[in-house]
Order: C-alpha cells, then sequence, then structure tokens
C-alpha cells in the first residue's frame, strides 16, 4: 500500500476540480448575481421615491404661501349742499330829508376825524329805511338780527355794517350821531372804519335811526 503525502492529496484535489463542469459552475453563481442585481435595483428605487417625496413636500410647502390680498377703499363723493338764498327783499322808499341829514351828519363826523365822505347808494337807503320801520313797529331794537335777510338778498355789496339809535326823546341827526353812535365803542369803530365806501341812514320819525354802511 503506497502512502499519500500532502502533495499527492493537493494534486487530488485539484485534478477532481477541474473536473467540475462549466454549466454547473454557472447554475452556482447565477442565484448570487441575481440577488446582488435586486438588491442594487431596490435601492435605487429607494432613492429615487425618497427624492421624488422629498420634492413633492417642497412643492407642497410653496403653494401653501398665501398671496397678499390688495384691499382698495374708495371714499365716497360727498355732493355739496346747495344753500337756498332768500327772496330778494322788498324795499320801502327811503324818506329823502331824513336821509341826507343823516348821511351829512355822518359825514361831516368822518371829516372831523381825517376820513373821506360816504357815497350815497339807493339800495343801501332802501335797507336803512326798511330796517328802522321793522325796529319801530317791534318799539325797540332788534340788535341787528334783522340785516341778515338784506345782506343775503342783494348781490352788489361785499359786505355791509350797521348802526342802530332809539331815544325816548326827540332828536337831531347830528345829536345821533355825536351824542349817540360816537360815545359807543361799535358804533364809533362803524362811522370810522376806512374800508366802508358807500352810507345811507334811515330814521322813523325822532327816536328811531339806522345807518348802513356798505363796501363792494
Amino acid at each position: 500500500m503506497s502512502k499519500l503525502t500532502l502533495g499527492h492529496l493537493i494534486n487530488k484535489f485539484n485534478k477532481n476540480t477541474l473536473k467540475i463542469k462549466p454549466s454547473s459552475l454557472i447554475l452556482v453563481v447565477l442565484p448570487f448575481l441575481l440577488l446582488i442585481a435586486s438588491f442594487s435595483k431596490n435601492t435605487f428605487s429607494v432613492i429615487k421615491i425618497n427624492k421624488e417625496i422629498a420634492q413633492g413636500t417642497r412643492a407642497s410647502t410653496a403653494l401653501n404661501i398665501p398671496t397678499p390680498t390688495v384691499v382698495s377703499t374708495t371714499r365716497p363723493t360727498q355732493t355739496p349742499t346747495k344753500i337756498p338764498l332768500p327772496t330778494p327783499f322788498q324795499t320801502q322808499a327811503a324818506q329823502p330829508s331824513n336821509n341826507q341829514d343823516l348821511s351829512s351828519a355822518v359825514n361831516a363826523f368822518r371829516s372831523k376825524n381825517g376820513l373821506g365822505a360816504l357815497l350815497s347808494d339807493n339800495t343801501l337807503c332802501s335797507i336803512a329805511q326798511n330796517r328802522i320801520n321793522e325796529n319801530a313797529a317791534l318799539g325797540q331794537l332788534d340788535n341787528h338780527a334783522g340785516l341778515d335777510k338784506y345782506f343775503r338778498g342783494q348781490a352788489e355789496f361785499k359786505s355791509m355794517g350797521e348802526n342802530l339809535h332809539w331815544a325816548t326823546y326827540s332828536e337831531t341827526a347830528t345829536e345821533i350821531v355825536e351824542n349817540g353812535w360816537a360815545k359807543s365803542p361799535g358804533h364809533l369803530a362803524n362811522m370810522l372804519d376806512s374800508k366802508w365806501q358807500y352810507g345811507c341812514g334811515g330814521q322813523a320819525g325822532s327816536y328811531f335811526a339806522s345807518f348802513i354802511f356798505g363796501s363792494k
């Protein structure tokens, strides 16, 4: 019986190994290759899906950003209210002698104080006479409450002023001016106001008197 040495065993193993058929080798190796390929494909799919999910999350977040709302406020247009003018006043004929006396007295007083004479005007004369007739009918002075309707009823004068006088005894035009209006600060200021260009007086008997000043 021959001895088997280590070298003989190795040679025998190599010879047996070389006797394996190629087809058998393929059957052994193929499952491993398929397993590796499947794992790589699944791994790529997972990466792709995760990437799409991440992109979808970002897209959804972007769509949830609210769009600013612009509010437009329109201020309503206010239509101005038209204030109707009163019916033009009905004038009463002035009394020439009384008007002339009172106007002369006022102009004389203005002249003493370095001011020019006021020009006479028919509109102012009519207003003055109507005003003093109204006050005489009342039996007292109305504190100029009735002047406004006459001012609004005309368009000739831009501004008007009025002096009223009432006494329980008879007075001349000069006495009314110098002893009455000249002693009252408000009446005095009217007579000496340089802005007045026109003026006319009215009297009702010897107790009531009015004087209307005007500027255009």
